[in-house]
């Protein structure tokens, strides 16, 4: 199974086309999960919706025929619109800004199931990675949607004080790789195998005494 990890919703971006191109086409049937938390009193159109536009546009430049597109909010009068789309879809994208949310919501409604039973191409953007991200110390939740193991990821990563020292507590305390993500960044688990895409940057454990030194430079300065 081909799980892509995401920290934009712009798919059709240059970094990132090629290794969509045998993803999405003409071909395929797309289904796309939203679970967005407003954080702000929107004018005009809320986040869900333009990242639902911006999703559009990206798979219709890959070829996706419109009528080939379900999208769905992952709310609980769409359970059987969602049951339905992951039987029949080809790929499935599931797009959010709250993982917690996203895992009550899916627990509520009884999708739990329909979801972990999905086993063909996955698309997770943006927090939505840390349902499926086996004992995750940066995003810690309960759920049995684990698939991605022996790594953690940190998001919108920018090299700081702060995210070097989250870095380095993963790494000194679970002994395993962090994949840190730009805002123009993923990467590709195929059965086990990674391939970073974009900003994308990997700290393994044989890094410490390195990003310490990054560390105290930051504190210095």
């Amino acid at each position: 199974m081909k799980q892509i990890i995401l920290s934009t919703v712009s798919l059709a971006q240059s970094w990132l086309f090629e290794d969509l191109l045998d993803v999405l086409n003409q071909e395929k049937r797309v289904f796309v999960l939203t679970c967005i938390r407003e954080e702000f009193q929107m004018i005009g159109e809320s986040v869900e919706v333009l990242s639902q536009k911006e999703i559009a546009r990206s798979l219709l430049r890959y070829g996706v025929l419109k009528t080939q597109i379900t999208f769905c909010r992952l709310v609980e009068h769409n359970v059987s619109k969602i049951k339905r789309a992951l039987e029949n879809c080809d790929v499935f994208i599931f797009v959010g800004n709250d993982a917690h949310l996203a895992h009550h919501r899916l627990v509520d409604f009884h999708l739990i199931s329909a979801v972990k039973h999905y086993e063909k191409t996955k698309i997770l953007i943006g927090s939505m990675i840390y349902l499926f991200l086996e004992d995750s110390q940066l995003c810690p939740i309960e759920s049995d949607l684990k698939s991605l193991t022996n790594f953690d990821v940190f998001l919108h990563y920018i090299e700081s004080l702060e995210s070097l020292r989250s870095i380095l507590n993963v790494l000194e305390d679970k002994d395993r790789l962090v994949i840190a993500l730009g805002e123009n960044a993923g990467f590709i688990d195929e059965e086990g195998e990674l391939f970073p895409l974009g900003d994308a940057y990997l700290f393994q454990p044989t890094q410490i005494d390195e990003l310490y030194e990054a560390y105290h430079t930051y504190q210095e300065s």
